[in-house]
């Protein structure tokens, strides 16, 4: 099995130019301000409630934090909490 680094995702071939270029721009710095977001919050965070912190959506926010899972750097953190329409979601941390 292929171990995949940070620098392994990028848009899919069959993505827009447009998606490409967005891609090269925002995810590095995204996925730094996730890491620095998350790792301040020790207790864990929701991909809504790390999305509301970083001024994304929490799909958007949710790719990098899955970006960083893949990487070993987060785990979920074996519990859930409320999202905002009352479902539960998956509560992420840094790997200590």
């Amino acid at each position: 099995m292929t171990q995949l680094t940070l620098d392994d995702y990028a848009a899919r071939a069959t993505d827009p130019e447009t998606s490409h270029a967005a891609g090269n721009v925002d995810r590095a710095t995204d996925r730094d301000r996730a890491l620095t977001i998350l790792r301040a919050h020790p207790d864990g965070l929701t991909d809504f409630a790390l999305g509301d912190l970083m001024g994304r959506i929490a799909t958007s926010a949710g790719k990098r934090r899955h970006e960083l899972m893949t990487a070993g750097l987060v785990e979920y953190a074996g519990f859930t909490r409320p999202s905002p329409s009352g479902a539960s979601a998956r509560v992420w941390r840094v790997v200590t």
